[in-house]
């Protein structure tokens, strides 16, 4: 048989306030969530995607953005976010390019 893959996407946005609630207001029926811990909003949109919005300890503004093909695991999703102090989060680590590919010779 034939497999294809599926691109499936969860986005995650941290950081300054950029009018996230006003999301929530373009779309019906905001649903109450706890994301570590947190009080936040999930909504989700006609075409399936879920966007979910909460505020962080220190006071910044976190989202997450699930494709619809993660639908049946929303709830999981937001469920495993758990929360971090500085002294526990790692820091970045520089991922390298792929390697081209060697030339090909006629």
């Amino acid at each position: 048989g034939i497999s294809q893959g599926i691109d499936v996407t969860n986005n995650w946005s941290i950081g300054d306030y950029r009018g996230q609630l006003e999301l929530l207001t373009h779309r019906p029926d905001p649903t109450p969530v706890t994301v570590a811990g947190l009080d936040g909003w999930k909504v989700t949109e006609d075409t399936g995607w879920v966007d979910v919005v909460w505020q962080t300890p220190d006071s910044s503004w976190a989202t997450m953005r699930i494709d619809p093909a993660l639908a049946d695991r929303v709830d999981g999703l937001i469920a495993a976010v758990q929360p971090t102090d500085a002294a526990s989060v790692s820091p970045a680590v520089p991922v390298p390019a792929p390697e081209s590919p060697p030339p090909t010779t006629s």
